[in-house]
């Protein structure tokens, strides 16, 4: 993989550590603050869909 790729999505690093522990289910984490610093960054560089 090349990039920032899991930084970038949080649903897919859950998942590859969900593969490499190779267990079936993990617990929900709070993405609220990841998310909205995802937004931020994305409205600042004029990257926003809204």
């Amino acid at each position: 993989m090349h990039g920032p790729i899991l930084p970038k999505n949080p649903k897919f690093a859950d998942y590859l550590i969900k593969l490499a522990l190779k267990v079936n289910e993990l617990p929900k984490l709070d993405d609220t603050l990841e998310l909205q610093a995802h937004r931020s960054i994305a409205k600042r560089l004029g990257l926003d869909s809204d």
